[in-house]
């Protein structure tokens, strides 16, 4: 018996269909009981499955987060089994290069790869044909199914329906919420303002707009008050400044910004921007959050703001200079909080910099205030250094 592994795939556009993995292994199963499956390599062997070498990822479309599909290339070069099976190419990929990819990885560890449903191996006369076939046919597939998508997504845009991730303040609701969905329809939701959230995005313009405090004040304030952010963990000065930033909360929605493209010099799917003509761009009135006289006063703010960090930015004693928090400066992680453990950073540009611990300082939840020289922090840890690096032993 020769031993054989299984790569499943149930893709998101099979869905509604949540046995479809079950019913690819039922087929495979039946095709080689039924003696329907004959191997290139080893056409005499009986092929068996152990259910170690199965391996499945469940509605996982295109490239993203199939953790199994790796694993499956992994143990062919590990050499685990001889076989490969696969309910059909599409299976594996539906990108040509991708499936190609597969292909010649199967030929360089010696590993059959069989496409149960189509006959198909990868070690028969000609193959490599029958792989570039099957991969344009799949390829040109997902391009029109893509295609499709795009167009029902632009429609939804332009008629005020929900296209999905909408943005901390609104949610969506079912048109007809009496009315059952059928599974051949879409479902065509509609935006609306969630009030909980929206009262919490105007009081950050307010803060910002009408105080002194910048987005890091007002993330940690917000911590103080157990108000949760948009992913129910705590604010971060990053996440006020893209509230801050959102048009959708005067009322203009853009749809088609950006799209997903693979990277082939890394092998990975990239967010690129899309030319503005394609964008779907409508005003909402009634889903305005934000007056229009707080929102031009805070993005004057934040103007000057960034401003004021580009002229200063190559200045080490400046707050907005190079090294205010990052890791790039020479000694942040050097010190750590003696309260919670997390690193000291520039909190800062008086005097030449202070060190402080960023929980305590930026997020909250931390009481330990102190916050020490940034010269001092410099000039002692540069002896140390010194002095050990004169030291002969560890010359030695």
């Amino acid at each position: 018996a020769i031993k054989a592994g299984v790569y499943l795939r149930q893709s998101t556009i099979d869905g509604q269909n949540y046995e479809s993995i079950e019913e690819q292994l039922e087929f495979i199963r039946h095709r080689l009981n039924s003696g329907q499956v004959r191997s290139a390599i080893y056409p005499n062997c009986k092929i068996e499955i152990s259910d170690e070498y199965i391996y499945l990822d469940r509605g996982k479309t295109g490239r993203i987060g199939r953790d199994n599909y790796n694993a499956f290339k992994h143990a062919i070069q590990m050499g685990e089994f001889r076989l490969g099976l696969v309910y059909d190419l599409s299976r594996l990929t539906r990108e040509l290069g991708s499936l190609l990819d597969a292909y010649n990885l199967a030929h360089a560890y010696e590993v059959e790869l069989i496409s149960i449903s189509e006959s198909i191996s990868s070690h028969t006369e000609g193959s490599r044909i029958h792989f570039i076939a099957k991969g344009m046919a799949n390829e040109m597939q997902s391009e029109s199914t893509s295609r499709q998508t795009r167009r029902g997504l632009e429609l939804r845009a332009l008629s005020g329906k929900s296209t999905g991730n909408n943005p901390y303040g609104y949610t969506s609701k079912s048109e007809n919420p009496d009315k059952p969905r059928e599974m051949h329809e879409p479902a065509n939701k509609i935006v609306t303002i969630e009030e909980t959230a929206a009262k919490v995005v105007r009081k950050i313009f307010e803060l910002y707009g009408s105080t002194e405090q910048g987005v890091e004040s007002i993330a940690k304030l917000l911590n103080e008050e157990k108000i949760l952010s948009p992913t129910k963990k705590q604010w971060m000065g990053r996440t006020v400044h893209g509230i801050l930033k959102q048009p959708k909360y005067i009322g203009i929605w853009v749809y088609g910004r950006t799209c997903i493209k693979r990277d082939p010099t890394r092998d990975k799917l990239v967010q690129v921007a899309r030319p503005q003509n394609e964008w779907v761009v409508q005003n909402y009135e009634h889903l305005r959050i934000i007056p229009q006289e707080l929102w031009d006063r805070v993005q004057s703010k934040l103007k000057t703001v960034e401003e004021t960090r580009r002229q200063a930015r190559n200045k080490s004693e400046s707050i907005w200079g190079r090294s205010r928090g990052l890791a790039n400066h020479l000694f942040t992680g050097s010190m750590v909080c003696g309260e919670c453990g997390r690193n000291f950073m520039t909190i800062s540009g008086k005097s030449g910099g202070y060190m402080g611990c960023r929980k305590a300082h930026r997020i909250g939840g931390c009481k330990n205030k102190k916050i020490v020289l940034i010269r001092w922090v410099e000039h002692t840890l540069l002896t140390e250094l010194r002095a050990w690096i004169d030291n002969p032993e560890t010359l030695d």
